[in-house]
């Protein structure tokens, strides 16, 4: 049985949201933007709690955002709703002044 569990997306930018509660598979990642309307997306893998996941397909390579801000980079591609994580993302540091 898939539930409905709530997320956090705080930027358009975003490429990733995060999770608060475990997901399973099926579970259904509702998340609202200012703005816009709600959106759902469904879970393809577990993903523990405070967790990062997949928005929108992310390609190898691609820069991965996290509250409007570049957090990694895709080292594989990576479907919505799949958990990101050191698995699947590598970080990299942009825009940081010394």
């Amino acid at each position: 049985m898939s539930t409905t569990v709530k997320c956090r997306v705080l930027h358009e930018r975003d490429s990733v949201g995060v999770v608060l509660d475990p997901i399973t598979p099926g579970d259904q990642l509702s998340y609202k933007l200012p703005g816009s309307d709600e959106t759902q997306i469904s879970a393809l893998e577990d993903i523990p709690p405070f967790h990062k996941f997949a928005l929108k397909s992310i390609n190898r390579g691609d820069k991965v955002f996290k509250y409007g801000q570049v957090i990694g980079r895709a080292t594989l591609a990576i479907q919505a709703g799949q958990h990101v994580h050191s698995h699947n993302l590598t970080s990299i540091r942009e825009d940081i002044a010394e």
